[in-house]
């Protein structure tokens, strides 16, 4: 109690002999226990040096306030080592005593939580890789399938964003959604090949396969175009040249369909087909009533062979048999 009445030395001031000025430096530099070792060497040789007593005292304060700071900040491991410390200038303080016992029992129960925590990380982690394990084998990748793929990798990549699992993965889904689209391209399937293309630039821009998959939709769908144009105009040369649904290769009926089968709602062609139909009726009683029976039945043959599919053909099966 004694020691804590002798006012605070004047560090300002330079202390004599070395021992004095190595206890001052390493004080002033934070090296608590080196200061208070030089201190109780300067002791042994003169018990009552106030240089040394007083240093002391505010080695022993400093390390409380460091102590007190690190409790304060559940820094349990620090607050333990700066605890020992103080009990290693004075062992009979029973305050430091007791926030020693006390930072070591939170630093326990911290150690018990971060172990529970991580092995919930490393289960929720096994979880995750299970359902996109499972997600690929059913080929659910993107949205909008429920449990997709890519979103169970972006949940697996906030819990553990170094995975080398999720690099695999998205790699096999690329390499996938590749595939997938250059098989529709060479089915000329381009609506599919053009969804799985917008769907890879959301989630896989900067991709060299991409490119190339681009540049190719980009010059299939330029020949689609140009093909459509050509089978519309042979259509309405058709037309015109009153090939309805004959010859078998050149006629409104053949042209439409093939246009159709690349554009489902073409509305031109499909109006087109309609009165190609129609007109394929009258032109088959024409035929009948000028005596050309031979070219009327081959009309009406063509037209009978139509109707098992088209639905638009004006005469039944039964009547064009007839």
């Amino acid at each position: 109690p004694a020691d804590r009445l002798r006012p605070p030395i004047d560090l300002s001031k330079s202390a004599e002999g070395d021992e004095h000025a190595q206890a001052e430096k390493a004080f002033k530099q934070g090296r608590f226990m080196e200061a208070n070792r030089l201190c109780d060497s300067i002791l042994q040789a003169e018990p009552k040096n106030s240089f040394a007593l007083n240093l002391k005292q505010q080695i022993h304060e400093r390390l409380r306030d460091l102590g007190n700071r690190e409790m304060a900040s559940s820094n349990w491991g620090k607050a333990i080592a700066v605890w020992i410390d103080v009990l290693k200038i004075n062992p009979n303080e029973r305050e430091a005593a007791q926030q020693l016992n006390t930072a070591k029992t939170n630093l326990k129960k911290q150690s018990q939580m971060d172990l529970a925590n991580k092995q919930a990380q490393e289960k929720k982690i096994q979880d995750l890789q299970q359902q996109i394990t499972i997600a690929l084998s059913a080929g659910r990748y993107l949205p909008p399938n429920p449990g997709n793929a890519i979103e169970l990798i972006q949940k697996l990549d906030v819990i553990s964003p170094d995975s080398s699992f999720s690099k695999e993965k998205l790699d096999q889904i690329l390499h996938n959604l590749v595939a997938q689209a250059n098989r529709s391209l060479q089915a000329r399937d381009y609506a599919s090949a053009s969804t799985l293309v917008k769907q890879m630039q959301n989630y896989f821009p900067e991709t060299s396969e991409l490119k190339t998959l681009v540049e190719s939709l980009k010059a299939e769908e330029s020949r689609l175009i140009e093909s459509r144009n050509s089978w519309m105009q042979k259509a309405e040369a058709a037309m015109s040249a009153g090939h309805y649904v004959t010859p078998a290769t050149d006629n409104v009926i053949a042209y439409c369909n093939l246009l159709l089968a690349s554009q489902p709602q073409a509305p031109k062609a499909l109006e087109l087909k309609k009165d190609s139909l129609m007109k394929a009726v009258s032109q088959a009683k024409a035929l009948a009533q000028d005596g050309k029976y031979d070219d009327a039945k081959v009309v009406y043959s063509a037209l009978l062979y139509l109707a098992q599919n088209e639905n638009a053909v004006p005469l039944s099966s039964q009547d064009l048999k007839r």
